[in-house]
């Protein structure tokens, strides 16, 4: 039987130039100051938002010597800056598509220092960026990484190389910290950028938008790009006035970017968590707040785990398991949310503690590493060869993004899971995760401790190992105790008809087979590949929906299947509810082919 039921691309030569490398779209950060936070040091919270299937990974990257003549290579067509004799380790996390994001990568050095950033998308330009040798993208961030020795050096070294080059990105925001002082470096594109340091006794909450306003240049330190004053006033951008009264973010802010709701959200969101009430929508948003508490890292864990629970912003999605991530309204935590990283930042780097949550914080314990390690475990999906794949970070490689057993594609797999079931699964989690990271909290106190007594009598290089080991053996514990919790919730099987299909393929359809306890309610189902959100997923064909021989199955057609997928072997998603109302989730895995000009244009030429 069957049941009924019921783009277009423009390019400019400029964007080509400046977006050869997918860059990172959207990302969070905050920053406590040392005198109001609870270890009586910096501590830098961010998550790493980023659009598509992606993978994430992580290195040690060893210092190096280089040759004379060496530079870092990054984007096609990118400013090739030289490198010194010798450069510094350290700490990666690696995001990539096709090729490397220019704008994702954190990074935490062997002198403590700590950089992750956030984009600002757009800036106001009213003629081409004054670039050299093509301008300056992703090395920006590796220089700083290979050679700051403080948080001050890191920005200096940042503003110095955009004197020379130029910045390739219309807008994008830093944060480099060390144990001591932070600082949040603003770059409009071009050479325009704008530096202030994090006061002792203030929290930043820093989200996709310019944030340095009128007044937060007094009583500071401050690095301001050469003219930046003169041009904002010669272009009526900005007013006459004392340094100190510049607003540098309404100045460069490009007026279409200004105040967009993805940012006020969560920066009135974010604000409000440590300095209370929510301000108002037409609020002016702060750059920082005085906290009316000390700051510890759960209340970190809280905020960018934060979905505006309890509020009127609250506004879940009416699919299967009515998921916060993918809705109008823009989460901290949020559908794209590729990682999570709370640094408790040390005076001795060996033992700055990186609390990492793979994936979305919410579906993730942050588990604990340390600045120390001479090794990572498995669960961080380490990289083979750390300085091939930095020097190679913008290269093509698509094949990285095929299914495999590493542990990055199971964490994908869980946060997929979790969204589709959040309303059952999610509940269930989140008391894991609170449990969980009360002996991870617990646990990592003693490591420190035992490793900190082994430092004291001289032997560092067993401290390393101790640090290293023990927190392995943590990840590994966490993540055997979270594949028992969604042991209960495994995805019901899918069968595809084949197991290849074409991106873009205008005559194929792809026929499904599964098994379901109530009849499917057809108009509620939506397949697509994983990473991709729900709203580029396709519907099935209408009038598709069969029972035959004990299984349901349903018909799509290839072309919207795969619109938003990525070529590689993949996993897809099928999920709606029943007539009961219960829901469905099932996966299987698809490989996605590159588009074929045979199977694009065939039946395209009927007269």
């Amino acid at each position: 039987m069957c049941v009924s039921s019921a783009v277009a691309v423009s390019c400019v030569a400029f964007l080509v130039l400046l977006f050869l490398s997918r860059p990172a779209r959207a990302c969070t950060s905050v920053v406590a100051g040392r005198s109001v936070s609870s270890t009586g040091r910096v501590i830098v919270g961010h998550n790493e938002d980023d659009p598509g299937r992606l993978l994430v990974r992580h290195a040690l990257v060893p210092s190096r010597r280089w040759d004379e003549g060496s530079v870092i290579t990054a984007e096609e067509r990118s400013a090739r800056v030289p490198q010194p004799r010798e450069t510094l380790a350290f700490f990666w996390t690696q995001v990539r598509g096709e090729r490397g994001l220019s704008n994702a990568d954190g990074f935490y050095n062997e002198r403590g220092v700590l950089l992750v950033s956030d984009s600002c998308l757009s800036s106001r330009l009213d003629d081409e960026p004054d670039f050299i040798s093509g301008g300056i993208g992703y090395a920006l961030r590796r220089a700083v990484a290979e050679r700051a020795t403080n948080a001050r050096s890191g920005v200096e070294i940042a503003a110095a190389l955009v004197d020379r080059y130029g910045y390739r990105s219309p807008g994008r925001g830093y944060v480099i910290a060390d144990a001591q002082e932070a600082w949040i470096l603003q770059l409009a594109g071009g050479r325009d950028y704008c530096a202030v340091r994090v006061l002792d006794d203030e929290v930043v909450f820093f989200p996709n938008h310019f944030t340095i306003r009128a007044g937060d240049l007094e009583g500071r330190p401050r690095i301001l790009s050469p003219g930046l004053l003169e041009k904002a006033r010669s272009r009526g951008w900005s007013e006459d006035g004392p340094a100190s009264a510049f607003d540098f973010a309404k100045s460069f802010q490009d007026p279409g970017s200004w105040k967009k709701d993805g940012n006020t959200y969560r920066h009135r969101h974010g604000a409000a968590f440590f300095r209370g009430p929510l301000l108002p929508e037409e609020a002016e948003l702060p750059f920082s707040v005085v906290p009316v508490k000390e700051v510890t890292p759960e209340d970190l864990k809280s905020v960018l785990r934060s979905h505006y629970e309890g509020t009127p912003d609250d506004i879940r999605s009416g699919f299967a398991g009515r998921s916060p991530h993918f809705t109008p309204v823009r989460r901290i935590c949020t559908g794209g949310t590729v990682e999570s990283m709370i640094a408790l930042l040390a005076d001795d780097p060996l033992f700055t503690e990186l609390l990492v949550s793979r994936g979305r914080p919410c579906c993730d314990p942050y588990q604990p590493y340390w600045g120390g390690m001479t090794s990572l475990p498995e669960e961080l999906s380490p990289i083979a060869d750390p300085c091939g794949a930095i020097d190679g970070h913008c290269a093509v490689d698509a094949a990285l993004l095929d299914l495999t057993g590493a542990a990055w594609w199971r964490v994908f797999e869980e946060q997929t899971l979790v969204d589709l079931l959040y309303d059952d699964l999610h509940p269930v989690l989140s008391e894991w995760i609170r449990s969980r990271e009360e002996e991870l909290t617990a646990a990592a106190a003693q490591i420190a401790s035992d490793a900190r007594e082994l430092a004291a009598r001289g032997e560092a290089a067993a401290a390393r190992r101790l640090l290293s080991e023990r927190s392995a053996a943590l990840a590994r514990e966490s993540a055997a105790r979270k594949a028992d919790v969604f042991a209960a919730y495994a995805p019901r099987t899918i069968r595809p008809d084949q197991g290849e299909i074409a991106k873009g393929d205008l005559s194929e359809e792809l026929s499904v087979s599964f098994r379901s306890d109530a009849a499917p309610a057809e108009d509620s189902f939506l397949m697509g590949q994983g990473g991709t959100p729900p709203q580029r997923w396709a519907a099935p064909l209408r009038g598709s929906l069969c029972f035959a021989e004990g299984e349901w199955s349903l018909r799509f057609r290839v072309r919207e299947l795969t619109e938003g997928a990525v070529p590689c072997r993949s996993d897809f998603w099928l999920a709606g509810r029943d007539e009961n109302g219960g829901v469905f989730a099932g996966r299987c895995v698809l490989n996605v082919l590159p588009p074929s000009e045979h199977r694009l244009f065939q039946g395209m030429c009927s007269v």
